[in-house]
């Protein structure tokens, strides 16, 4: 465990503001904490705070909103896990078949995004918290810092990606195809 660096604290402090939650200094533990939203005077733990334990990055959750946040400390990857995440509640953001147009750009543009955080993850470490929770093997699945990433493909076809964060919670890659699509565990029959 770690202490978290006073650049990630500002980064929170300010992400928390825009997010209307009050921050609060906790441990970089890798729990979730729970925190108060401004202006809601009937309402206490609407929101969560949990900071990595390597104290360089944290998620904010607005419980009432749905809207998460990624924060890290070092180069600005926030604007690239907000821009796949796209930072939408959690049931919008769940609706796996955003794109239902042969819009062929958009779909390319959004395997060209895949493959560009796929080049980013490493090998799913066999200690992940939801892995051991869940009892099970890696099978092949990736993983970008603490969030596992699942490639979707159909064929050899990137469609798009599952992210799933220590805690379980699961979504996918903003304007990704899901309808169709799998994940290959073990070889292919011939």
């Amino acid at each position: 465990m770690f202490n978290m660096t006073e650049n990630l604290r500002q980064k929170l402090i300010d992400e928390c503001e825009r997010m209307g939650v009050i921050f609060k200094d906790f441990v970089a533990d890798g729990e979730w904490h729970r925190a108060d939203l401004t202006g809601d005077r009937r309402g206490k733990d609407d929101a969560s705070i949990k900071i990595f334990k390597d104290g360089q990055g944290g998620i904010i959750k607005n419980w009432k909103t749905g809207e998460q946040s990624l924060v890290f400390s070092g180069m600005d990857e926030s604007k690239e896990l907000k821009a796949v995440f796209g930072n939408k509640p959690d049931a919008e953001n769940q609706n796996h078949e955003e794109i239902r147009s042969d819009d062929k750009e958009c779909l390319r543009d959004v395997s060209e995004r895949a493959k560009a955080i796929l080049n980013a993850c490493v090998q799913a470490s066999q200690d992940h918290p939801y892995l051991m929770k869940k009892g099970i093997k890696a099978h092949g699945v990736l993983q970008y810092k603490e969030c596992l990433v699942i490639p979707i493909r159909s064929g050899e076809d990137l469609l798009s990606l599952q992210f799933i964060d220590p805690d379980g919670s699961k979504r996918f890659l903003k304007g990704g195809r899901v309808s169709g699509g799998y994940f290959m565990i073990g070889e292919a029959d011939k």
